[in-house]
């Protein structure tokens, strides 16, 4: 008969099913087959598809193992409420077959590339419990110190995503942990890690995106996020939020930025209209750079082009094409191949740009004027040395006749 213990606080529902095979002894998978009455039965660490059958075998009401112990009150934290409501109802009464919780646990693993522990809890829950638990207030994304004691979290050699969660059952206490790999401001991270946990509570009011992306617009407005046509800079908000929080810490939340992207997510997130429903580490994040930010560190670059025919840099554009045209001269020495000017410039890629506007080519020109009369022209405009004729029968009688030029007639002794 499967048994699984009554959760802790704050213990994620993967910990509570590694508890129970520990103290069944039970494989995590025979575990699972058992509660599900399923071969097939799969648990996320951080979600599970069979709450209402897990919750009768560790004594804990549906709603309040979904809520209190999984992290769907973070995923779905700024969905409508309507919407919200509709997925409780999937989590607690699944459709046989129907894979309902995977993508919302996706918004959270995409975001928690490893199992995070806090040194601290692992002490006072050996000495309260006589075991360790994961928390689940440290599995969030942007999350990186403990809420209870204010210091920096661990991360374990235990990956959230991938096949690994459904084998392991170490506890906190069991594995191995090194420090975070950046490095942040500290009030920074507490801001993140207590607006992060505080939505791990389901929210008391209803959400309108449409509402909160305005006001995310209005302050980055407030902030000097502008541009002279008055609209909103969204390519600098977004560089200042790379600045403000660093690559690294966006990539560990999966909230990567590509620099001078106009269509970035924080560019989006400040567009009326976008219609995107964006995850809720995304709404963190924002929401504590807009708090954190003062107008005074804001910078606007110039990341817009003006509207027209566009300038080109014309002595760039020459330096790096004297540098082709050398290569491709020295390759054609060596390959000892013929080409034409044009063809030349055709395959480096400035032909058109040469041919109009040769005045603006200094450099490109003095070595088009060089590889004219040099042996790699196909059109030469002399002093070409005879290579191309060396070897065959018209070169014979070229030298044959200038050896007869050089040599007395006297000296030449005629065959009878």
């Amino acid at each position: 008969m499967p048994w699984l213990p009554m959760p802790y606080p704050d213990e994620v529902i993967g910990s509570v099913i590694a508890r129970g095979c520990r103290q069944t002894g039970l494989s995590l998978k025979r575990l699972m087959s058992e509660l599900a009455g399923s071969n097939r039965a799969y648990a996320s660490f951080l979600m599970s598809s069979h709450i209402s059958a897990m919750s009768a075998w560790c004594g804990v009401d549906p709603e309040e193992l979904l809520l209190e112990h999984t992290v769907f009150p973070y995923t779905v934290y700024f969905m409508p409420k309507t919407t919200r409501a509709a997925l409780i109802s999937k989590a607690l009464r699944p459709t046989p077959g129907e894979d309902c919780l995977s993508s919302l646990t996706k918004n959270v693993s995409h975001g928690l590339p490893y199992r995070r522990v806090c040194r601290a809890c692992i002490r006072e829950d050996l000495a309260k419990f006589g075991e360790t638990y994961w928390h689940r207030s440290h599995l969030l994304p942007g999350a990186f110190l403990c809420i209870r004691h204010g210091i920096p979290l661990q991360v374990s050699d235990i990956p959230v995503r991938g096949k690994t969660q459904i084998r392991n059952i170490l506890l906190p206490n069991e594995t191995r942990a090194r420090p975070l790999a950046f490095r942040a401001k500290l009030a920074t991270w507490a801001s993140l890690t207590s607006l992060s946990v505080k939505m791990l509570s389901m929210p008391v009011r209803e959400h309108d995106d449409d509402a909160l992306l305005a006001l995310y617009r209005a302050k980055a407005l407030e902030l000097g996020f502008i541009l002279p046509s008055g609209d909103i800079a969204g390519v600098s908000l977004a560089a200042n939020l790379i600045d403000h929080f660093t690559m690294p810490v966006l990539v560990d939340a999966g909230c990567e930025i590509a620099p001078a992207a106009r269509a970035s997510w924080p560019a989006l997130m400040v567009r009326l209209g976008a219609g995107i429903p964006f995850t809720t580490v995304k709404h963190v994040l924002m929401q504590t750079f807009l708090s954190e930010a003062v107008p005074e560190t804001v910078t606007v670059k110039g990341h817009y082009d003006s509207p027209g025919k566009k300038t080109r840099d014309y002595a760039h554009l020459d330096l790096r094409s004297a540098a082709k045209v050398k290569t491709f001269i020295a390759r054609a020495a060596a390959q000892r191949e013929r080409h034409t000017v044009e063809a030349m410039l055709t395959e480096i890629g400035i032909w058109s740009s040469f041919r109009h506007n040769r005045e603006l080519f200094p450099l490109t020109n003095a070595l088009v004027q060089a590889f004219r009369s040099s042996d790699q022209s196909d059109r030469q405009l002399g002093r070409r040395q005879y290579w191309r004729e060396r070897g065959t029968k018209r070169a014979k009688q070229r030298e044959l006749w200038e050896a007869l030029q050089a040599t007395p007639l006297d000296k030449i002794k005629l065959s009878k």
